[in-house]
């Protein structure tokens, strides 16, 4: 991480670190005392060290959900796509909640009188908790996952690096073989993308076992984030995030408002809560910088 923040200092700031007033850097990662260990790479970022290092004046780290959070203020209305309106038209004030499927899943909440200002955005690991399957098939492959993993967690069936374990499942559940002409692009290409693009295409123009890895895919996403719904109330909106959701909205609104909303009782409840797609994926870059902005997170 110091080598590519050494070459972005140097290319933009010819290496005038010390003029920095405040820098912010969202990592997929939990925060303690300003430092974190990376969920998914093998690096240790400390912000204290990295000031003494760069010479900035102030240095943060946050949660890249947490980043995404502050970067709803910068979105326009072409960022994001609804998927769920509220009945009169109109959105409350209060909590929002966010959801972000990605290489991982991450998930937070934001409190406050809006999702654009004066926000207190809450870091969580709720993409680690565990996976509740819904249905017969889903429980089946909770056994899969189990047998490969130990503890399932839904990260384990909702991110872009699950997608090549939903496609095995649906794979080795009908017996069949991988097609040569699939493997290679597996070897290739990432394979999330992969099945992403033939899921998209149908069962019948695609693969039929992307097309199934695609739909719970989506069916699980919606089902966690309805979880999430209820543990936070978001009557402010649902925020999904990340870079998958983007690419795939025609299966989102095919499929994840059922599974967010099918919560028994409080099924009519939850179809009153706004839905929306972040369609902009610099979001928590830009979150990142407007929280540095505010000389990381304080308006002075």
């Amino acid at each position: 991480f110091d080598e590519i923040l050494s070459e972005f200092l140097q290319t933009h700031l010819k290496g005038e670190s010390s003029e920095v007033c405040c820098t912010t850097f969202g990592v997929a990662a939990t925060v303690t005392a300003n430092r974190c260990t990376m969920t998914n790479l093998s690096w240790d970022i400390d912000a204290t060290k990295l000031s003494a290092k760069f010479g900035f004046k102030k240095c943060i780290l946050i949660n890249d959900l947490v980043a995404t959070a502050w970067g709803l203020s910068g979105l326009g209305k072409d960022d994001l796509f609804t998927l769920q309106a509220p009945p009169d038209g109109t959105v409350s004030n209060g909590t929002c909640a966010l959801i972000a499927a990605g290489t991982g899943l991450g998930e937070a909440l934001i409190v406050g009188s809006e999702a654009t200002s004066g926000i207190t955005a809450l870091a969580t690991e709720g993409g680690h908790a565990d996976f509740g399957p819904i249905g017969d098939v889903q429980i089946e492959l909770l056994l899969y996952l189990r047998e490969k993993y130990g503890h399932v967690s839904y990260e384990r069936v909702v991110s872009g690096t699950a997608l090549k374990d939903l496609y095995s499942f649906f794979l080795n559940r009908r017996g069949g073989e991988i097609e040569p002409e699939l493997a290679a692009r597996f070897a290739a290409e990432d394979s999330g993308a992969v099945i992403t693009e033939l899921g998209l295409q149908g069962a019948k123009n695609g693969d039929r076992d992307c097309f199934d890895a695609l739909n719970l895919f989506v069916s699980a996403y919606g089902a966690e984030a309805g979880n999430l719904a209820l543990k936070s109330l978001p009557v402010a909106g649902l925020y999904i995030g990340g870079g998958i959701a983007p690419k795939i909205v025609s299966a989102m609104e095919r499929g994840f408002i059922d599974s967010f909303s099918a919560k028994g009782r409080f099924e009519p409840f939850m179809r009153t809560l706004p839905v929306y797609i972040i369609l902009n994926e610099s979001t928590a870059l830009l979150g990142a910088a407007i929280h540095a902005s505010f000389g990381g997170g304080i308006k002075e």
